[in-house]
């Protein structure tokens, strides 16, 4: 597949596609491409019903109900805690999903890759709002530095594994800008850069983080799972501290791709 997909008429499903589910070349998927199988018979975008039923597992996708184009005049209602996207996740075990939408859908799939590492992201940011809520009577105005980190994690994340002695090295390469990552293997975590991968787009820059594995190069199913505890624990103590340089993933070396 080459160029951007085309998108059906306003108000239509968008333009189903099976390419980047068979395609071996297609490595920007490759991190996800096993709980995707099911969509492989696919021969239209799958309702929200029906991708929770062929990808099974926790959080339950929920269609989410169209939000209203203008907000209604008068005084705003008080916030309620229990109905916000991270809180939903964390305490009903629900993931409000978008019909038709690619952004929706490849989250979907990284939430069934990565289930502890998406738990544990979504805890924090659970954990910052309901904080700032109970303390101040008010949803924050702005995110913080921390939700920042996490959001720039959720939406364009990109994972290194590395063997732990090479990863001082791999360190100093991030931080130089270069594209020969000495043995890394890079998996994609962000779904915001798979949504961009499936419609052609060029692939936005990554947030990288580097984690330390013994077989980066085995098998891809059980690195992805060794991956999903060792990311969870990542997301567990990640600060708002600067990230990293951003990774340019079209121009990486081809050795990193798996």
């Amino acid at each position: 597949m080459s160029g951007r997909l085309a998108r059906g008429p306003a108000g239509a499903p968008p333009a189903w596609t099976r390419g980047w589910l068979v395609d071996p070349s297609r490595w920007v998927f490759d991190g996800v491409r096993h709980v995707a199988a099911p969509l492989a018979e696919r021969d239209a975008f799958p309702t929200v019903a029906e991708l929770d039923a062929l990808l099974r597992g926790s959080p339950q996708l929920e269609a989410q109900a169209p939000l209203p184009a203008r907000r209604p005049r008068g005084a705003r209602p008080a916030p309620d805690g229990a109905a916000l996207y991270d809180v939903r996740i964390t305490r009903d075990a629900r993931l409000p999903t978008r019909e038709g939408s690619w952004h929706d859908l490849m989250n979907a799939l990284v939430f069934r890759a990565f289930p502890r590492a998406k738990a544990a992201l979504h805890a924090r940011q659970a954990g910052e709002l309901l904080g700032h809520l109970d303390r101040h009577g008010a949803l924050p105005g702005a995110r913080t530095r921390l939700q920042d980190v996490l959001a720039m994690l959720d939406e364009g994340g990109a994972l290194l594994a590395v063997r732990p002695q090479d990863a001082a090295g791999l360190h100093r390469a991030i931080a130089a800008g270069e594209t020969q990552l000495g043995g890394a293997r890079v998996l994609v975590f962000g779904h915001a850069i798979l949504e961009h991968a499936v419609l052609g787009a060029p692939l936005p820059r990554a947030a990288p983080v580097v984690l330390c594995d013994p077989e980066p190069d085995g098998p891809l199913s059980p690195l992805v799972a060794r991956l999903d505890d060792a990311l969870a624990a990542y997301m567990g103590a990640v600060t708002g501290a600067p990230m990293p340089p951003a990774l340019a993933l079209d121009a990486l070396d081809a050795d990193a791709r798996p």
